[in-house]
């Protein structure tokens, strides 16, 4: 079940972390799926009914993307009891361009983030070291200070070298 920023903050707030619930796909927030089922079904009912996913409040009405639009989940025992209505199909087809949205917004955000090597942290694309371990970002910023050090030993050589410019110095 794809999962709006809503959906996600909303199940957050109920104290669960959003990797033991949340899974990436194709750039989407897909609900995580354990023993054949969602995490929040206990065999019986969803644990988190009342807090559930706009996606799973639709449910069984899905939007087929090969279709280009809403129709019932092939795959839902059920779905010869619940009526394909009007309201749901627009429910559905106005989910999906807003999950579109917010895959489009994030795929724009990480272009204008760099990630960390060494920690994977994400930081602003202007960085030049990462905000939590300090590694360089680039290759660029590698380079400067690689041309800064080699500057600073050629002139610590030259202060060793020469006593009396060492003792002016200090």
């Amino acid at each position: 079940m794809l999962l709006l920023k809503d959906d996600v903050q909303r199940i957050v707030n109920l104290g669960f972390k959003e990797d033991f619930f949340a899974v990436n796909v194709r750039g989407f927030n897909v609900l995580r799926n354990s023993n054949g089922r969602c995490v929040f079904h206990d065999g019986a009912q969803c644990t988190i009914y009342p807090n559930r996913p706009l996606g799973c409040r639709l449910y069984p009405v899905i939007f087929d993307e090969n279709l280009n639009r809403p129709v019932k989940d092939g795959l839902c025992p059920f779905r010869a009891e619940f009526p394909l209505q009007f309201k749901a199909k627009e429910e559905s087809a106005r989910l999906y361009l807003k999950l579109l949205d917010e895959r489009q917004t994030n795929d724009e955000k990480k272009n204008e983030s760099r990630t960390c090597l060494r920690c994977n942290t994400l930081n602003s694309a202007d960085s030049k070291f990462c905000n939590k371990c300090g590694l360089p970002i680039d290759n660029a910023t590698v380079m400067q200070m690689d041309t800064a050090r080699a500057r600073m030993d050629e002139l610590l050589n030259k202060l060793t070298e020469n006593p009396e410019k060492l003792e002016k110095l200090l």
